[in-house]
Order: structure tokens, then C-alpha cells, then sequence
């Protein structure tokens, strides 16, 4: 992942670039829940995680949100749908809509950020980018746990604080 967020920058991509350390697949964003809240939702990944064991992921692709013509995103995500994330997200979501923790279901697109782009990318420039063959023999990966993150917007920036984990 690293090589390929050099490569984008080498790019001349304009946008923000989370440290590598920083990178995550983000199954659910809750937004602002009250404190009284945060044991619900560790009981609900706790319940999720004890119904799905670890797993495998591999990410080999490219993409952008929303569309080519308006990026601010770009991803790397996986090519081949994952019955097993699908199955823990699903599990997840469906144990946070009982706790009215997770009111809308958005279409889930498995992701992790590589940049947020802050001038605009020609259509022409972007397409041949992501066209790259930038996933020679993708290593998968192990999935062995799900993380609940506080997120606090400060001056410099957003500080995310780890206050659970549920090991699958």
C-alpha cells in the first residue's frame, strides 16, 4: 500500500495523504453518539466478531469516490466481493440498526483511503492512473480484529484515539 501511494504522489496528485499507519477499512461510521452509547457498541462487535472468525483479504484495485469526473478520493480496494467481510459487516450493522446505533444502510464498498484530493483531476489524467497495474501478486492479508475509534477534531487535524477491540 505504501508503494502505491508513492506512486500516486509521484503523480502529481494534489490531496491529503494519511500516514500508512493510518490505514483502515472502515465497516460502520457512527458519527456522534452520546458516551452512555460506547458499550453498546462494543457489545454489538463483540457479538459480531464472536460470529466471524479471521480471514483473508487481498486488495488489488484502484477506485474513486464519487465518480472519475469528480474524485476526492481515491482507494484501494478488492476486486472479488469477500463473503467473509461482507458476512461481518452484516452481522455488525445489523446488531447496531437493533440498537438504533446505525439508522441508514449505505451501499458497502470495502475501502482504504490513499488520498483526499484537493484540486481537481482531470478525467483524462485520472483514468490511466487507476488503470495501473499497480497489484503485481497482491499478498493477502489477515483480518484478525475490528477496532472502534473515537474521532476528535483538533486545529492541527484529526486525532483518532483506539478505545476497543474485538478480536474475531
Amino acid at each position: 500500500m505504501k508503494r502505491v501511494q508513492a506512486f500516486l504522489k509521484d503523480c502529481k496528485i494534489h490531496g491529503s495523504w494519511p500516514s500508512p499507519d493510518r490505514f483502515h477499512l472502515t465497516l460502520a461510521f457512527l458519527g456522534n453518539i452520546p458516551l452512555t452509547r460506547v458499550n453498546t457498541v462494543k457489545k454489538a462487535m463483540l457479538d459480531a466478531a464472536l460470529e466471524n472468525p479471521g480471514f483473508e483479504l487481498t486488495i488489488d484495485r484502484l477506485g474513486v469516490f464519487p465518480g472519475l469526473n469528480k474524485a476526492r478520493v481515491i482507494w484501494a480496494g478488492l476486486h472479488r466481493k469477500s463473503p467473509e467481510l461482507h458476512g461481518l459487516y452484516h452481522n455488525l450493522y445489523t446488531k447496531l440498526k437493533a440498537e438504533d446505533l446505525f439508522s441508514t444502510q449505505q451501499r458497502f464498498i470495502p475501502h482504504i483511503t490513499l488520498t483526499r484530493i484537493k484540486k481537481n483531476i482531470r478525467r483524462e489524467k485520472l483514468k490511466p492512473i487507476l488503470e495501473e497495474d499497480l497489484f503485481v501478486n497482491p499478498a493477502p492479508f489477515h483480518v484478525k480484529y475490528m477496532d472502534l475509534y473515537e474521532s476528535r477534531l483538533t486545529r492541527s487535524g484529526a486525532v483518532h484515539t483506539r478505545i476497543y477491540r474485538a478480536d474475531l
